[in-house]
């Protein structure tokens, strides 16, 4: 599952790279087989997409907040999702694309 989670999220940056051509810029910091790290940047919001296996974590495998940078550092998210073990990989996306309409309409 780990692995076809890995091979979803990557699909999924490339269609939102294509859907929001000129309100993203996507920022791939670290892609190997034990992480996915990735920043989306927005005029209004940063993303921070995370997938691996970590050791300790509120999450299974997928962690991705959305942050208005108009607010203060220490503010709450604007969104945030994590893995559950029982979220189906179509659950996934879903908040997934739930957490970017969030960051692109900031």
């Amino acid at each position: 599952m780990y692995e076809t989670i890995m091979k979803t999220a990557h699909k999924w940056i490339e269609q939102i790279q294509e859907k929001y051509m000129y309100k993203i810029k996507v920022d791939i910091e670290k892609d190997e087989i034990d992480c996915f790290h990735v920043f989306i940047e927005t005029i209004n919001a940063i993303s921070e997409l995370t997938i691996s296996k970590p050791d300790f974590a509120p999450y299974r495998w997928v962690s991705f907040q959305v942050m208005d940078v108009r607010r203060s550092v220490d503010s709450l998210p604007e969104f945030s999702y994590y893995d559950k073990p029982s979220d189906t990989v179509e659950e996934i996306i879903n908040q997934l694309n739930a957490g970017i309409e969030v960051a692109v309409d900031l």
